[in-house]
């Protein structure tokens, strides 16, 4: 029988803040920052719908934050600069991007719009 989670340690829950701080987004990854196998994680969930103590320990050393907040989110995470790093990164790049599809749609204008005669 399976047993009612917790609000505060619902595995779904954790599992989502852990993506939204610290991009872990499989269960498989979770897994292996957990050095388990990926069916352990799922058998888990599974099983009670409570994200095991343990792993949280695990991930609060690993992520430089407390229990409390990977379990029910209650002190502020202090995520390691390797995340705000990626963040950074990522967010450049998506700059970069748009950057080129603004200048490509300009490009495109200038083509589509008929050109202006001076002789008038």
């Amino acid at each position: 029988m399976k047993t009612q989670p917790r609000g505060d340690s619902n595995f779904d829950q954790v599992f989502e803040r852990l993506g939204e701080c610290f991009g872990i987004s499989t269960q498989t990854q979770l897994a292996g920052i957990l050095g388990i196998k990926a069916q352990t994680v799922s058998e888990a969930k599974r099983a009670t719908g409570i994200f095991p103590a343990k792993w949280a320990v695990i991930l609060s050393d690993k992520y430089d934050t407390s229990i409390d907040f990977i379990l029910r989110g209650e002190s502020p995470a202090k995520p390691n600069p390797s995340f705000y790093k990626a963040l950074l990164l990522n967010t450049e790049r998506e700059n970069v991007e748009l950057k080129i599809k603004l200048k490509e749609q300009e490009l495109l204008l200038e083509r589509l719009q008929p050109k202006k005669d001076n002789d008038s």
